[in-house]
């Protein structure tokens, strides 16, 4: 009797929902990439119009939701300021790559670095002194690691690698795209 009363309580506890874990859909929009939160806001990217996406957030029941950037170029790759003050983050157009900083409230945007070439990483230091980033020549094989000083807005020449060596990236927490 023991053994049927254990697989009737195992199989009611797998069939029954559990309410703790549903999802809530914040959004109805299917094209995303989420950027991470701060102070209650989580900032990801959503392409509206379909040929380029831009910097949102929401709060984190869903309400409020606001555009942070809204421009023709297609801003894709991202990083948060570990003191949660800014957002780096890479704007992409048909001639020219951008590395653009800005409040997380999307005032006093500025470009730091601009190129011809792809950039397919981009990284801040924990301190907020140094952004890293890896730029591809054109034919896309070989990647650049460049640092810039933020405090100083100083460009340094760090590694250049195949796209199979990872290990100068992966040191400083940057994914190769």
């Amino acid at each position: 009797m023991s053994k049927h009363f254990y697989i009737f309580l195992c199989l009611t506890i797998c069939v029954l929902p559990n309410t703790d874990a549903a999802q809530t859909r914040l959004t109805d929009h299917c094209f995303y990439s989420p950027l991470g939160s701060i102070d209650g806001y989580i900032y990801y990217t959503k392409d509206v119009s379909g040929d380029n996406f831009d910097i949102w957030r929401t709060s984190c029941n869903g309400t409020g939701e606001t555009r942070i950037t809204n421009d023709p170029e297609k801003e894709t790759l991202f990083d948060i300021y570990s003191n949660k003050t800014k957002i780096a983050y890479l704007k992409e157009s048909f001639s020219c790559d951008y590395i653009n900083t800005m409040d997380v409230d999307g005032e006093n945007s500025m470009t730091i670095y601009s190129t011809e070439n792809k950039i397919s990483a981009i990284k801040v230091s924990p301190d907020n002194s140094v952004l890293a980033f890896v730029e591809h020549e054109s034919d896309g094989y070989y990647g650049t690691l460049y640092l810039i000083n933020l405090n100083i807005k100083m460009l340094s020449y760090c590694k250049t690698f195949t796209l199979r060596d990872n290990s100068c990236v992966s040191k400083l927490g940057i994914e190769k795209a």
